[in-house]
Order: C-alpha cells, then structure tokens, then sequence
C-alpha cells in the first residue's frame, strides 16, 4: 500500500513539473497579479483533475493547453471589459443615458463571451475525457470551485464542520 502512495506522489510530482513546464516559459514581469494567481488556480485545477480522475500525463497536459488557450481568451476580454469603465463612469457622471445604454449593452455583451469562453473550454476539456472521467469531472468541478473560492481551504461549510468536530474531540 505504501509503495502505491509513493508512485502516486512521484507521479504527481512528475507532473507538476510537466504542467508547469507546459505553461508559458514567457511570464512577463508586468502580468498582473490578477493574472498570477490565475496561472496559480489552473495549475491546481489541472493537478487536481489529473490526480482525481487518475489521468496520463498526455491528457493531463491536453487539457493544461485547453484551459491556458481560455485563460488567454478570459483576459483579453477582462481587458477589453476594464477600458469601458473610465468610459462608462465618465458617462454616468454626465448622466449621459444614449452613452450608458450603449456602453453597458457592450459590457453586458464582453461579460457573456467570458462565461461563453469558460463553458466551451469545458467543452473541449470533455473531449479529452471518457464518459467515466466527465463524470467524475462533472462531481469534482463544484468541490474544486469552492476550493479555489476559499483559498484552498475546504470552504466554509467544510471549516465550520471541521472545527465542530475539533471542539468534540478536544
């Protein structure tokens, strides 16, 4: 049984490296740190798939490739989405309501190409996927998501119930 959890760790260790690998050897300085702890939540997310699901390496980085390629998409438009602000704050300062409806039509519009992007990624992430393993996606996805949304943690739920269980115990 140990020597099972010591090829398990090795392995994903070994990919952890090939992921990382995989990623931009070109991280420019200037990235912001909104970009930064994305890279930081795609690789988890991309270790923790290829952990649960027990993925190969090759789909492992398949999908790294398809979530790095909607990333890239995700923050061209969350740039695009930051330069209407300047211009629609100018606007509601001016009460300028032709250049607001405009302006929030265009926001509204660049808010659902990013949730587009989000969706067909997943798409073609099952693509690479057995029917089984979108399964176990389908199941592993909202755990994850609340993972990434708790810095790691659990979530709330999960921490109110372990610390209920700590205070039994001790």
């Amino acid at each position: 049984m140990r020597a099972f959890a010591t090829k398990k760790l090795v392995r994903l260790t070994v990919l952890a490296c090939v992921v990382a690998m995989a990623l931009p050897l070109a991280v420019h300085a200037e990235k912001s740190e909104r970009g930064h702890r994305g890279d930081r939540a795609r690789t988890f997310l991309v270790l923790r798939i290829a952990e649960e699901l027990d993925l190969s390496d090759e789909k492992a980085l398949k999908i790294s490739g398809i979530l790095e390629k909607a990333s890239e998409q995700r923050r061209a438009l969350r740039a695009e989405r930051d330069a209407l602000a300047p211009q629609l704050e100018s606007a509601v300062a001016a009460a300028d309501e032709a250049a607001i409806t405009d302006l929030v039509t265009k926001a509204r519009e660049i808010d659902r190409k990013i949730l587009l992007v989000v969706a067909d990624s997943f798409a073609e992430v099952d693509g690479v996927l057995t029917v089984v393993e979108r399964g176990k996606l389908a199941l592993l996805l909202p755990q994850i998501q609340d993972q990434l949304r708790h810095g790691g943690r659990r979530g709330r739920r999960g921490d109110r119930e372990e610390r209920r269980d700590r205070g039994r115990t001790e």
